[in-house]
This record gives C-alpha cells, structure tokens and sequence, in this order.
C-alpha cells in the first residue's frame, strides 16, 4: 500500500480504520516529508517520539515557518474546538493546496463514521480536496454477515437505499460491492485524476480464503480502475493480499 516515492496527496474515506490508516502510511513513509491531518476530526494522539504534533487554535492562519521547522518527523496537524474537546477538527482544503507544497506526503482523514466499519455518506460528505492523487476507501470487515444498522453502519438509511434492501438484512459481499460502485458510495467525490484503492481492514475476522475470494470477487465487478487489497494491523504485515 505503500505509495511510490515521490510526492501526493492521500485521502482517506468510509469506516472501520481511517485514523489507523493514516498513522500507518505516516509511519510506511517517514523516511520523507509527511504531514497528517483531517477535513472532518480525528482524536488529539498523544505525544509520541516518533511525530510532532501542532493543535492549533481555530481562526488562526497558519505558521509555515513552525510548521516546516517541524518536518524532520512526520507532523499531525489540526485545530483544536472547546466543541470537541480532546479531538483535532479539520483544515479547510485550501490548506492542504498549501501542504502539498511543503511536504512529500500529505494524508487527509477525510470522512467520519462514528466507529463504524460501514459508512454511506451524505451529501456534505467526505471532504476531498480536489488535488487528491490516491484515495482510499475503507471497509471493516466486521460488517460482514451483521445488520445493515446503526449498530454496524453509519448513515444505514442511505446504506438502504444503495444496497436496496431493509437495514435488517444482513451485509453481504454483493451489498459491498454495489456501495463500492455506486456514484454516492464508497468513492463519492473522487478526483478524476485520483488512482483509487479499495482497503478491506480486520482481515483477521474472517478466514484469509473468505477475504481472498471476496477481494476477487470485488475486483472482478468493479466498474472503474482500482486496486483491492485484503488489511489487518494486527499482522506483522498489515497488507495480506492485493489484486
């Protein structure tokens, strides 16, 4: 999953692993310049060695020159809202137009699902800039064979009415698919431009023959160009399989 060697601009949308996602390609990439950041919100990480952190407050305009004296590792950057205490809300996209100048990678968590593995978006969702070059949508995998509630996903009245089934049905590979393809599911306001990767994560919930078979299966009826890869952060290799 690891992009390249060069430069770009990651967004992240759908559920069950964005912000894991986003510290894992901060870590994959490090050896070049990385920011981390959010259009919606993401919770304030703690400190760490291994990034620099700058909560800035809402309504200030950026500092370019602190925020490039903090390249040497990779940065998280968002604002901080008494609204959300504990979280980091989102920069506008003018900003990220901005990032991409100063930094090798930029990775935008782009999208909110309330801890679910299954997002529908409405129409305000996700925030994508226009410059996006990879955009990765996620799937946990833990949605599989469950409801299509709100006990699994986000927004199931919208999931509803893309898989055209009750919320009590129980998701199926096919209702995964028909998300993926669909102009207002999992790739909704994906660049033209942008190369596209469907991530399959908790691969470790299934048996890796299911996972496989179902990343072959999504590949085989996807009606655009895009790469599937079947994900588990709790394998030492968190990539799995790839088509």
């Amino acid at each position: 999953m690891r992009p390249e060697k060069g430069s770009a601009l990651i967004s992240i949308a759908g559920g069950g692993g964005k912000t894991a996602t986003l510290f894992e390609l901060g870590r994959l990439l490090r050896a070049d310049t990385v920011l981390m950041t959010t259009t919606t919100k993401i919770m304030k990480p703690e400190p760490s060695p291994f990034y620099n952190i700058i909560d800035e407050k809402r309504g200030v305009e950026p500092d370019w020159r602190r925020i490039d004296r903090n390249r040497e590792k990779p940065l998280v950057f968002g604002y901080g809202s008494p609204s959300y205490p504990g979280k980091l809300t989102g920069v506008p996209l003018p900003f990220l137009e901005e990032a991409i100048r100063h930094f090798n990678y930029v990775i935008v968590e782009a999208d909110g699902s309330a801890r679910r593995p299954l997002k529908a978006p409405a129409d305000h969702e996700p925030v994508i800039s226009p410059y996006t070059d990879i955009y990765i949508g996620l799937i946990g995998l833990d949605v599989l064979d469950c409801p299509g509630d709100d006990s699994k996903v986000h927004r199931p009245e919208l999931f509803e009415l893309i898989r055209d089934k009750d919320r009590s049905a129980p998701v199926t590979g096919e209702d995964l698919i028909r998300l993926i393809n669909h102009d207002r599911g999992l790739f909704k306001n994906a660049p033209d431009q942008s190369s596209r990767i469907v991530l399959l994560n908790k691969a470790d919930l299934i048996s890796r023959k299911v996972g496989e078979a179902l990343c072959r299966e999504i590949k085989d009826n996807l009606e655009f160009d895009a790469s599937v890869v079947l994900n588990s952060y709790r394998e030492s290799e968190s990539v799995l399989y790839s088509l």
